[in-house]
């Protein structure tokens, strides 16, 4: 029995608000308004970071087939965490997700197919399925044994946490979707999260702003940008959340500076300026209600050189030590 992942009555997605077609970020009206600011942001919201799955079965199988923009390409990323899809299984007893199966795409194909797991025996189980990070699922299908029920489940509460950022955001680089720290916070938190990170282009339009302000049921609203904004940041920064502001009155606003990069203690410049960067987005959130500056570069404590894959870009190790980081923060705020 195979089921298209877009079938409302089997599954429920979150991640995104499209309801129907590839499993984009954003729709395609916001597609082309956003592109006559940023191409690079226009192509980046087709990518199916943090979107995923949530779904019951009593299935003894479960298998997978997608279909893919673009192959496995990239140097710094596993084809697995480029173009996967991973599952995990709610442990009823430990009251946790525990991953169970991943999707391997094969190296230079747009179409793959897998099984995720096999079990000796049917019981209803509670899964999320995580899409792709750095690649569009255009279509993903489930197979399930026949008659086999599949139902949709949801998360308890319903208000979104609204994350915008770069590519360390987007997934860069961990092995696999399901550790991208957004979707560890959910896992964790049992809260939606929307994830708007764009791969070296977190550069702070206002056209960003009105899209991800329109989006409804919104908690607390991160940025994260000063990987990729550092330039354009006191030009750009309090434009951005007066746009923002204009649809989204009183939600909780977050700014943080970036996380620590391995060459960071051999630049003195460098350290200067993001102190000098640090002090502007304090002042600003100072000046505002409901804006809040958290200094996370501070908060990475063991092994800080060891949390990148490539002295830039969080590695799994990096992405949990982010995520438990994040979570201590976001609750103060939830």
């Amino acid at each position: 029995m195979k089921i298209n992942l877009r079938d409302n009555e089997h599954f429920k997605i979150y991640g995104t608000d499209t309801l129907e077609g590839p499993f984009h970020r954003f729709n395609e009206k916001e597609i082309i308004k956003v592109s006559s600011v940023s191409a690079n942001v226009a192509y980046l919201a087709k990518n199916s970071a943090g979107i995923y799955a949530l779904f019951s079965t009593n299935s003894t199988i479960i298998k997978v087939s997608v279909k893919l923009d673009q192959p496995p390409n990239m140097v710094n990323m596993s084809p697995i965490g480029q173009c996967g899809v991973d599952i995990y299984l709610f442990d009823e007893k430990k009251k946790e997700y525990q991953m169970v199966g991943v999707g391997k795409p094969q190296l230079n194909e747009v179409f793959y197919e897998d099984r995720l797991i096999t079990f000796n025996e049917s019981s209803m189980r509670k899964f999320i399925l995580y899409l792709p990070l750095y690649s569009s699922a255009q279509e993903v299908f489930l197979e399930f044994s026949e008659n086999a029920v599949v139902k949709p489940y949801c998360h308890n509460n319903d208000k979104r946490i609204i994350f915008y950022g770069t590519s360390i955001l987007q997934g860069g680089c961990v092995s696999r979707p399901g550790l991208l720290y957004s979707s560890i916070i959910t896992r964790e938190l049992g809260m939606p999260i929307l994830n708007f990170g764009f791969s070296g282009s977190a550069l702070l339009e206002k056209e960003v702003a009105e899209i991800i302000a329109k989006r409804p049921s919104q908690k607390l609203f991160i940025i994260d940008v000063v990987a990729n904004a550092r330039l354009v940041l006191k030009e750009r920064l309090e434009p951005f959340i007066k746009e923002y502001r204009k649809y989204q009155k009183k939600t909780p606003i977050i700014i943080t500076n970036r996380i620590p990069f391995a060459f960071d203690k051999f630049d003195k410049d460098l350290k200067e300026e993001l102190l000098r960067l640090d002090d502007y987005m304090a002042k600003v959130a100072s000046q505002q209600e409901n804006v809040y500056f958290v200094d996370v570069y501070r908060m990475f404590k063991n092994n800080v050189s060891e949390i990148t894959c490539d002295t830039i870009h969080l590695n799994d190790y990096g992405a949990y030590q982010f995520a438990g980081i994040m979570m201590e923060i976001m609750k103060k705020h939830l």
